[in-house]
């Protein structure tokens, strides 16, 4: 979200938040929490700002259980807000030492892999508060050891890591009953099968890989798991089109250059149910083909561009009028590609 320099509030209590305009009117004052939202002091034009609901998806989530929950307060938002002033933050896609929390299995061992930073345990507890003290922290002697937060932001994971955690607590909640390691069974189970397939490598082009693709569209390549979040569902519902997949995956018959995931987006989730659920074979083809096209060309125009800013590198022999015209070139490419991703 963006606004104005002088469109911009934020929550009585919490001044460390900033909401647009729109998320105002279209969230706050509609569901009557406008005397709890104030104006923020003006922005100097060269302060940036974001919007809270629109750039985290901790206080979305936060957002959604006050309006599910029927809350009368905004106290989540300054829950989560807290928190991230006075912790640490997630390292995110770094690799850092602890401390970590992990989950037990039902033999009582750590899930393998599996680590959570303090700032996201703490954020979990207090959106589902009655989940405290299922994460677990590992001992002093492996915090030295350099992992990548499983709950970071960013990820496709993280989501349905957190859909499963609300599923849990609520019917823990329902049911008036605490949740217990045997309650966590589920999330555990979800966990060590996440962990154990790759993680979805997104636009990046990898040579000599191999994918799930259809036979008579090998341009749709699908990574492991995007194949087993997107298309297996559709393939359990004996969906003609998601049917015509390879079950394992393949190298692609030539390739150009390297591949990459074609199902990782919004927009091309989108195409795939359209198509699977009209059985469309045709206008899956088109959709693919025309982005698989599309990213070969920027990627190679990028890869163009990044030799050409190398060259430029020696200190001795800089052009700041080229790499700035190279920059533009960048964010162009990056603009363009936003279009069809």
């Amino acid at each position: 979200m963006t606004a104005s320099s002088d469109d911009w509030y934020t929550i009585l209590g919490a001044p460390v938040l900033d909401f647009c305009g729109d998320c105002v009117h279209e969230q706050f004052d509609k569901n009557n929490f406008y005397r709890q939202v104030v104006r923020s002091p003006r922005a100097s034009r060269d302060q940036r700002k974001q919007c809270a609901l629109g750039s985290s998806l901790w206080m979305r989530l936060a957002w959604l259980l006050t309006l599910e929950r029927k809350r009368g307060d905004l106290v989540l938002l300054k829950e989560i807000a807290e928190i991230d002033k006075s912790t640490e933050a997630c390292p995110g896609v770094v690799e850092e030492s602890g401390p970590w929390f992990g989950l037990r299995d039902a033999d009582g061992y750590y899930i393998q892999d599996f680590r959570v930073c303090y700032n996201d345990v703490r954020k979990i507890e207090c959106l589902f508060n009655n989940l405290g003290g299922q994460f677990v922290r590992h001992p002093d002697r492996h915090s030295h050891t350099t992992y990548r937060c499983a709950m970071r932001c960013g990820t496709d994971r993280v989501w349905p890591y957190l859909t499963l955690l609300k599923t849990i607590s609520d019917r823990a909640s329902a049911r008036r009953q605490a949740v217990d390691r045997t309650a966590m069974m589920p999330f555990v189970t979800f966990a060590e099968k996440k962990i154990n397939t790759p993680e979805c490598t997104r636009d990046t082009f990898i040579t000599q890989s191999t994918w799930h693709y259809i036979p008579h569209l090998p341009e749709f390549t699908v990574c492991a798991e995007c194949f087993e979040s997107v298309v297996i569902p559709e393939v359990s519902n004996c969906r003609p089109i998601a049917m015509r997949f390879n079950q394992t995956k393949q190298p692609v018959p030539y390739e150009r250059g390297g591949s990459s995931c074609q199902l990782y987006s919004a927009r091309m989730r989108k195409y795939f149910r359209d198509a699977v659920y009209d059985n469309d074979f045709e206008y899956l083809a088109q959709k693919a083909r025309r982005r698989q096209k599309k990213e070969a060309d920027l990627q190679e125009e990028y890869r163009e561009v990044q030799w050409k800013m190398g060259r430029l590198e020696d200190p001795d022999d800089r052009d700041y009028k080229a790499q700035e015209k190279l920059q533009r070139q960048v964010e162009g490419i990056i603009e363009e590609w936003k279009k069809y991703e």
